[in-house]
């Protein structure tokens, strides 16, 4: 059992590593923060509760959860794709649906 953080860190970049990925308690994880363990997943499992809090960032000391850091409302497309590609999530996310025009929802929840 590995948090999203860590299989992002020690699990290689690649498509299908996992049969199946589960998110319990997913509505305590930041999507993009589980983006990483999806690409590498067969198949997804995610379950919440949707009478939970979202994921917070009070107990967070070394890492930045921090929505300011996350949100770039006038961020260029060019910019996103470099981040996609910095995250090495381009290429997940030009196997969406719609790329990167496709809803995720709330807490990324059309993801699976």
């Amino acid at each position: 059992m590995l948090t999203p953080e860590v299989v992002s860190e020690i699990i290689p970049l690649q498509t299908g590593i996992f049969d199946l990925v589960v998110f319990d308690e997913a509505s305590q994880i930041f999507p993009q923060d589980a983006i990483g363990a999806i690409f590498r997943a067969k198949q997804v499992i995610i379950a919440g509760d949707t009478k939970q809090l979202p994921p917070t960032n009070f107990f967070a000391t070394s890492t930045s959860n921090n929505s300011e850091d996350y949100d770039d409302e006038d961020a260029s497309e060019d910019e996103i794709i470099a981040a996609a590609k910095a995250a090495q999530a381009h290429d997940f996310i030009m196997e969406l649906p719609e790329q990167y025009d496709t809803e995720l929802g709330q807490r990324g929840v059309n993801v699976s």
